[in-house]
């Protein structure tokens, strides 16, 4: 199993805020890596979590469903929707659920298994004023 920082796990243990994850194969792993790159989203331990831009939910004018992050396990088919985070909406990666919510006080997400179940779910969450846009990371 490969990292999307083609780390090993002790590499981030004890590293506030790390976010890494798993691919089947290298070449997944090489692609999410670039992907987060060209994002923005890689940082080292130095790097300052306000530094790093959230990613925006597909609400706010993404119109792709498919990325690198979202590698080749069957586990890996899940929409996420953010209602009290950095950026709330819809997203098609955990990493981008994780970097509108990580070290977020009060961040509330959960993952669903189709994209028009996670766009329902939101749509309800702003009708019943649930949905809340938070303060950076806290770390």
């Amino acid at each position: 199993m490969w990292s999307l920082y083609i780390l090993s796990s002790p590499l981030v243990t004890g590293i506030s805020g790390a976010i890494f994850r798993g691919y089947r194969t290298l070449d997944e792993a090489e692609a999410a890596y670039e992907y987060a790159l060209d994002q923005g989203w890689v940082g080292d331990a130095t790097t300052e979590p306000q530094s790093i831009p959230s990613p925006r939910p597909l609400h706010l004018g993404r119109t792709f469903d498919i990325n690198p992050l979202h590698g080749s396990d069957p586990g890996d088919d899940r929409w996420f929707v953010v209602y009290r985070g950095i950026l709330p909406g819809v997203y098609r990666s955990h990493l981008e659920c994780q970097l509108n919510t990580l070290c977020v006080s009060g961040a509330v997400h959960e993952s669903v298994v189709t994209k028009s179940e996670a766009l329902v779910k939101y749509a309800e969450a702003v009708q019943r004023g649930d949905v809340a846009s938070l303060p950076g990371r806290q770390i």
